[in-house]
């Protein structure tokens, strides 16, 4: 099984709904979700997320 670290790069606050762009370390591909989404996998490549890491997360 693929395994993959997700870093945040960007944050964003719009009318009171804070995006994050996470980056998954396996196939580089940007993610753009809601804060307070949680996933396992990642949505591009299928690897699986081990770590959240970046702003005030660390998971």
């Amino acid at each position: 099984m693929t395994k993959t670290i997700f870093k945040e790069t960007k944050r964003d606050n719009i009318n009171g709904w804070t995006n994050i762009s996470w980056k998954c370390s396996n196939c580089n591909h940007i993610v753009n979700l809601p804060q307070q989404q949680n996933f396992n996998y990642c949505m591009h490549c299928g690897a699986k997320v081990i770590a959240k890491v970046g702003g005030k997360v660390m998971v």
